[in-house]
Formats: C-alpha cells, sequence, structure tokens
C-alpha cells in the first residue's frame, strides 16, 4: 500500500533517458531571400463584421473556445476566431492554480499473459459490494470489498485480482492498491485498512480480475458509485474548487456560441448544479432542422442535467464546457476555396450510409466562389468514414473538409496575421495559382517575404513567423495554406472585454522589459469581471504580447468606438519577480551559480525546489554552453538540464516548469483511440511556449509498470496527436523524457514501445509517416514546430533555408487581384 505524499518527502527518484526534439527560434524574414521568389495576387481579407461563417487562417478553429469543437483538419488548413489564436501569453503572473489530479495507476497485465490460453474474453463484472458505501468512517476502520464476475464461457478464473482506490484530494495522495483473492463462492474478496489514509474522500477508480479491466464509470452507476468519506478526528479534506460554466449552442450558420455563463466558487466535488444554484439558459434552436433537446459535456461522454455532480464534469478548479444536444445528427461540411471558407451542416438520421451524404456534401457550389476560377469538383481532404460505412449511433457530430479543383490548376493559400490597427488579432488571406513543381519551402518563401502590415499605433513591425513546416520539399499540394504570423520588436497588452453585444479592445503598447500599471477604467463599461486566469495584476513586466478578458455591462451607449488606451508609461524594470523573490529551502541561487561556475565537465549540480517550481533565469545563464547537469528536484518528479542543450535565454525572470499530471484538457475519444485499454495519463506544463533549452524530465508512473514503455504524444492546438518518445519505465517506476516546449502531453502505458503507427489517420497530422513527425524532429533538424499552448514558434535553421534555396524553386505564378474585408 503506498501512503501519503506527505509522508514521503524527500524520497523522490529521478532518471535521465535523453530524447528528442530540438527547437530554435529564428526570423524566417531575415532568410526570406533563400526562402523564394514570387507574385502578390487575389489578396483577400475576411471582414469580421459582414456575418461570413468562415474564417481564412491556416491553422485553428474559427469557433468559440466555448464550442464541441470537431476534430480539425491538417495543417494546410486553420482558422482563427480572432480572438483566441494569436500567439501571446495568457496574462496570468502568478504560477498556475489547478489541483493535481489523481494519478491513475492501474496495475499489471501478467495475469493475462499467465492465463492467456485459459481466458475467455466473456469474463465480465458482474457486481461490486463495498460495504459503508458512501458513508462516513474513522481513520483506521476496516473496508470490505466484494466482486463478482459473470463466467458465461465457464472458463477457469484467475486466483487473484486488484481494486484501486483514488483520493479526491489527489494532490495530496497517492492511489492505494488492494489485492484480491478468489473465494469458495466464486468471487474476489479483498479488505482496504484507512489508518494510513488521507482524511478524504476515497472512490473506487480501477477493478481488474483477468481480462476484466475497467475504470471508474460502471454500467447503470453513473462515474465514482464506489466511496466512503474518511475523517481523521474533525479533519476532512472537502476538496472543494471554483469552477467557471460555459453553455453553448450552435447559431443560425452553425457556430457555436456562448448563451450562457456561470461562476460558482468553493464547489463540492458531489454537489450537483442544481444544489449549489446553476440555472441553465434557455434551449436554443436557432438552426433549421435542429430542435435543442437538452445538454450534453463538450467533449459528449455524458447528458448534463441539473442532478449533474460536479466532479462528472471537472474535478479541479477552471472552465467546464457545457453545448447544447440536439434532436438530430449532423456532419459539419468544410469548404476550402480560393481566399475563403465557409462551413455547412447536413442533417442525417441515425443509420445513414456516409456516401449518401457525401454526395449531397459535394453538389454546393458558394455563391461568393472567384470568377477568377473555374471551379470543377470538391477534392475530399478528411473524411470520417468509407463511402460505404454506416455512420455509428453513439456519434452525433461528423467533420468533413473538401478543397476545390480548379480548371486553372494548382492553388496554394499565404495565410498572414497580425494585430491591426485596432488591436485585433487579424488574418488576410492571398490565394494564387503556382507551376507545377513549387516545394512547401517554396511557399513559405513567398509568405515571408509579405509586405509589412498595418499595425496597432506604436507597435513596431519585426518580421514573419512561418507556421508548422511538415516535408518541405514535397510538392505544394491543392489548397494548401501558408501561415506566417507576425512578430514585433515591442509588445501589445490587450483587455478584450465582453459587453454580452459585442467584444471591445482596449490596449497598452510597452517596450519589452516594462513593467506596466495594468489598465482598471474602460471607458463607457462598469466593474469588469475577469475570467478564471485572465486578469492583470495590479502591476506586471511585458516581456511578451499579453491579453486580459473578462465581461462587463455598457453603462452609457457609445457614439463611436472609442481609440484604445495610450501606451503605459514605465513604472520600473524586470528584475526581481513579479510573484515575489523565489526562495529555496534547500540552497540559494547564489549558492547554486557558484557551485555550476566551479563545476568540472559532466558534473551535477543538485537542487532540492521543495515545493517551488520556477528556476530562475540566473540560473540557466550560468549554465549555458557548460557541461554541467542541473537537477531540480521537484514534488513528484525531476527535471535536469545540461548547460550545452541550453540555446537560448529568454528575456524573463524564470521558466516554470510545473508539470500538472492527470489533468483533462485532451478529449476521451482522443485518448481512448490511440492508448485503448492501455492505462494513460495526462500531463501539462505550466511554462508557456518555448523553453529555449532541452530538459529532461523523470516522472513516476507506478514501480508495477517496470519494464513497460511510457509513451509520449502531444496534442496540438488542431486536436491532432504526435508521437514524441517512448521511454522504459525503470524499476521503482520512473520514465524519463526530454521536453523542449510546454503543452498538453499523452503519455500511453504499454508492453512495446509505441510511434505514430499507432495514432489513427483522423488524429493524425498532414504529413506524418508511421514513425510519426517526432521522430523527424529528433534526426533532421529541418522541421519547424510550433508550441502548442502559445503560438510561440520555433526556427527555420539558416543552412536549411539555403539549402531549401539551392533545391531551386523560382516559379512562375499567375495572380489575379481581389480584395475582400475579414
Amino acid at each position: 500500500m503506498r501512503v501519503c505524499k506527505r509522508q514521503m518527502k524527500g524520497k523522490i527518484v529521478f532518471a535521465l533517458l535523453l530524447a528528442m526534439l530540438v527547437t530554435l527560434v529564428w526570423p524566417v524574414s531575415s532568410y526570406a531571400d533563400e526562402l523564394g521568389d514570387g507574385t502578390a495576387a487575389d489578396t483577400v481579407e475576411k471582414d469580421a463584421e459582414n456575418g461570413s461563417d468562415e474564417s481564412v487562417d491556416a491553422g485553428d478553429d474559427s469557433v468559440p473556445e466555448t464550442e464541441d469543437e470537431p476534430e480539425s483538419e491538417d495543417k494546410d488548413e486553420a482558422e482563427t476566431d480572432g480572438k483566441d489564436s494569436e500567439p501571446e501569453e495568457s496574462g496570468n503572473q502568478s504560477d498556475v492554480q489547478t489541483d493535481e489530479l489523481e494519478e491513475k495507476v492501474s496495475g499489471s497485465k501478467k495475469e493475462l499473459e499467465q492465463n492467456e490460453s485459459k481466458m475467455d474474453s466473456k469474463l465480465e463484472l458482474a457486481s461490486v459490494v463495498l460495504d459503508k458505501n458512501g458513508q462516513k468512517i474513522k481513520k483506521g476502520e476496516k473496508l470490505e470489498i466484494t466482486i463478482g464476475v459473470a463466467n458465461e464461457s465457464d472458463v477457469e478464473l484467475p486466483e487473484s485480482g486488484k481494486v484501486i482506490f483514488a483520493a479526491a484530494a489527489s494532490d495530496e495522495c497517492e492511489p492505494v492498491e488492494v489485492t484480491l483473492t478468489l473465494g469458495e463462492d466464486f468471487k474476489y474478496h479483498g479488505s482496504l485498512t484507512t489508518e494510513d489514509m488521507y482524511p478524504c474522500e476515497w472512490y473506487i477508480d480501477y477493478i481488474k480480475i483477468g481480462q476484466v479491466w475497467t475504470n471508474n464509470e460502471f454500467p447503470d452507476k453513473g462515474t465514482d458509485p464506489y466511496y466512503v468519506y474518511i475523517y481523521d478526528g474533525d479533519t476532512y479534506d472537502d476538496s472543494a474548487f471554483d469552477v467557471n460554466i460555459v453553455f453553448s449552442a450552435l447559431d443560425e450558420k452553425g457556430n457555436y456560441y456562448t448563451v450562457g455563463e456561470v461562476k460558482k466558487e468553493n464547489v463540492q466535488r458531489r454537489q450537483s448544479l442544481k444544489e449549489v444554484g446553476v440555472i441553465f439558459p434557455e434551449m436554443k434552436s436557432d438552426y433549421e432542422g435542429l430542435t435543442q433537446i437538452g445538454w450534453k459535456e463538450e467533449g459528449g461522454r455524458i447528458e448534463v442535467t441539473e442532478n449533474t455532480q460536479f466532479f462528472e464534469l471537472s474535478k479541479h478548479s477552471g472552465t467546464v464546457n457545457i453545448i447544447a444536444q440536439y434532436d438530430k445528427s449532423f456532419i459539419r461540411a468544410r469548404y476550402i476555396y480560393p481566399g475563403r471558407r465557409v462551413d455547412r451542416l447536413f442533417l442525417f438520421e441515425q443509420g445513414e450510409v456516409f456516401g449518401n451524404i457525401l454526395k449531397q456534401i459535394k453538389k454546393f457550389v458558394p455563391d461568393d466562389f472567384s470568377e477568377e476560377y473555374s471551379f470543377i469538383e470538391w477534392e475530399p481532404d478528411i473524411l470520417p468514414y468509407k463511402e460505404d460505412e454506416v455512420i455509428p449511433e453513439k456519434e452525433t457530430e461528423h467533420l468533413v473538409v473538401l478543397k476545390a479543383k480548379v480548371a486553372e490548376g494548382t492553388w496554394i493559400q499565404i495565410v498572414r496575421e497580425y494585430y491591426d490597427q485596432t488591436g485585433k488579432w487579424f488574418t488576410e488571406r492571398e490565394a494564387m495559382l503556382a507551376e507545377e513543381g513549387l516545394t512547401v519551402y517554396g511557399g513559405y518563401g513567398l509568405a515571408a517575404k509579405s509586405e509589412q502590415p498595418p499595425s496597432y499605433e506604436g507597435l513596431r513591425f519585426k518580421g514573419w513567423f512561418p507556421g508548422i513546416i511538415w516535408n518541405g520539399n514535397d510538392p505544394v499540394k491543392n489548397g494548401e495554406g501558408f501561415l506566417v504570423m507576425a512578430t514585433y520588436e515591442n509588445c501589445l497588452v490587450r483587455y478584450l472585454i465582453n459587453t454580452g453585444d459585442e467584444e471591445k479592445i482596449f490596449c497598452q503598447v510597452a517596450e519589452k522589459g516594462e513593467t506596466v500599471t495594468a489598465l482598471t477604467e474602460f471607458e463607457g463599461l462598469g466593474e469588469v469581471t475577469w475570467k478564471e486566469g485572465k486578469a492583470p495584476d495590479e502591476t506586471f513586466v511585458v516581456n511578451n504580447n499579453m491579453t486580459f478578458s473578462g465581461s462587463a455591462e455598457v453603462i452609457k451607449k457609445p457614439a463611436e468606438p472609442s481609440k484604445p488606451s495610450n501606451p503605459s508609461t514605465p513604472s520600473g524594470s524586470t528584475s526581481g519577480s513579479t510573484s515575489g523573490d523565489i526562495k529555496y529551502p534547500d540552497k540559494a541561487v547564489s549558492v547554486v551559480i557558484e557551485e555550476i561556475n566551479s563545476s568540472t565537465p559532466g558534473q551535477t549540480v543538485q537542487l532540492n525546489m521543495n515545493s517551488w517550481t520556477s528556476v530562475p533565469t540566473e540560473i540557466l545563464q550560468a549554465a549555458k554552453g557548460k557541461d554541467v547537469n542541473v537537477v531540480l528536484l521537484m514534488d513528484g518528479y525531476s527535471w535536469t538540464i545540461n548547460g550545452k542543450d541550453i540555446q537560448t535565454i529568454y528575456n524573463r525572470d524564470r521558466t516554470d516548469l510545473k508539470v500538472t499530471k492527470n489533468t483533462n484538457n485532451i478529449p476521451g475519444s482522443t485518448v481512448t483511440a490511440v492508448a485503448g485499454d492501455n492505462p494513460s495519463l495526462q500531463i501539462s506544463l505550466a511554462h508557456e511556449g518555448d523553453f529555449g533549452f532541452k530538459a529532461t524530465l523523470s516522472i513516476g508512473v507506478g514501480s508495477e509498470h517496470a519494464g513497460k514503455y511510457g509513451n509520449l504524444y502531444y496534442h496540438d492546438k488542431n486536436g491532432k496527436l504526435v508521437f514524441i518518445d517512448a521511454g522504459q519505465i525503470d524499476s521503482e517506476g520512473n520514465v524519463s523524457l526530454v521536453f523542449s516546449h510546454a503543452s498538453d502531453y499523452l503519455l500511453v502505458i504499454s508492453d512495446q514501445a509505441m510511434s505514430q503507427i499507432n495514432v489513427p489517420e483522423n488524429l493524425k497530422p498532414a504529413g506524418t509517416n508511421q514513425n510519426g513527425a517526432a521522430s523527424a524532429v529528433n534526426t533532421n533538424s529541418n522541421v519547424t514546430t510550433r508550441s502548442p499552448k502559445t503560438g510561440d514558434y520555433t526556427a527555420v535553421y539558416p543552412w536549411l533555408l539555403l539549402c531549401a534555396a539551392a533545391a531551386g524553386y523560382t516559379m512562375v505564378y499567375s495572380s489575379r487581384r481581389k480584395r475582400v474585408q475579414k
């Protein structure tokens, strides 16, 4: 039995296993000449005010962040909602305050291997009996567990099994495992002694008997139905959290929009929405042919009613997205054509053959198709099913992506994103024809040579950075998009205030390193309620573009949109942390720096971080270029940074290396598609964007998995999974993997090492092979990647660009011009 981490302080084991993913940042605009030539043509901009339901970007999705987002298409086409896809920090200067969820350790499968010849797949879980279920008990009491199985095939039953209990206060305690023994009644029995267990709610999280391996969702019983409240005298951790609930529904054009938002504080885990006073918005049926019949969790896992308990939606503070449930299923068809992109919904009844719907989808021709091109037909780019396949009943929304084929030849899109004169993150698209032979690098070369865009007053344009580059030497594909994003010498601080009818933007321009006083009054608006994690500190240091988001009521009718506020006056320097000086109980920063400076090649300098997770920039500066391993021991994991792997020291006080395990940012359907029945773990890194160095994370996944493999995938901004690395788990249950930027990751535990081949086709980014995009990153520095969280970009190496130029891709382009406001 494993006990609370509080009783195991100091026992932190780390292991080193160098892996992959080296990324650098380099302004592509500096190498535009090497990237290639092209003429501007068909510049098309989308006016945000024209009511169009299409986007003109090349990477994200244009629906609100609260929508039930379908799996988006490959990197060739993406979209932006104009406010959430910009490459900037979140605006919160404090460390990320999320409760670490329980580590779901699921045990070994040795019994399955030993009994494989005897067992049959029809062995099923029949009953679970936990005495004192749902009751308050005193610490030290014993609990009895009885598990029954349905043995339809009358096979020989395994002699033992296991039950794993998890704590609701998961940041305090590790799971507890109970061994089950087969009794004469052909049921499995076990006892749980609670003497060493932390005082909080404990629930059955996993049960394994032979091939029966179930998680915390039980048929006809709901989620986490077996639990007890353990009290230590009057001491009890209720694991309360704050939550922001956002309700969304489809508008008349088929896009999700927010119809209600409720914030609740100090919510108890098993309280229902009704018990805390959540009032559901009026049902919306704005889209013709669809009638709303209820609400569901964003991922579609469960129907949401007033009796739904909070732990079914979230187990930690943050935002919960609830979307409308409709009486019919629908397919979202995404049409991509020169200068435009539009979505349409096609409704269907259950049991429909996909090919029948696809025929209807292909008949559509948009009214605004450019007169400069002769439309031939739609070429499918993403299809969720085969044409003769019946669409599964359980699925309610699907995405089909098609690109226009035109008589004039292959066409491509140059997509530019930048802050416009109002402070809005603006997307501009330029379509052009390309002769046969143009490469992907050539397309990005054209994009990098784009002219300087109009900018917010005082913001100094620096150059263009590219989007993700896959298979740069390949010829361009029809309809392929080449995304570049504007970078600036100074920074823009934005305050996005939602009034209910519109979103107002107020801005400050600041130099990098300035200390800025936050705006507190906004013309025409009342008091602002800031979103969770989006509130500004009274003063803060600006090192990157920043956005703060909130809502307020209009207190007077505005005449004309007011000009955003002038840049603030610096009130200090960047020295020191915005949240106070960092103190390390183990040793002072100056001592660590002295040890680094006096170290010999290959030496290790260790720092026990205890509860702190941010490494000061001074330590990185001291180690840079030296063959010294800086080991940072944290709470349950460790980081190792070799000075020779530090490439860039960014202008920031510190780098937050906090790791949050068992997050829930990746949809369950995506996890299941890759992990199957294998145990898995979602982790998120607190830092936003590129580290500027490689760092090896050693993290515990449970000693029962020793000898197996931890397989790391990152969840990109389009909802795709990219294989990063596989490391073998050591005897103490630790696996070591290399990171260079922050993101949301999925760690799958398996008997054999996995790769990109284990990712279903609909979850693979375009251009990946069986080894995965990440393998290319490990072995070929030509590949560039974009940090999924913040939109930061890693570099196109100079030598790569020179090689691309040497390959020769100067082409003749036919150009046509047409402008439409976004």
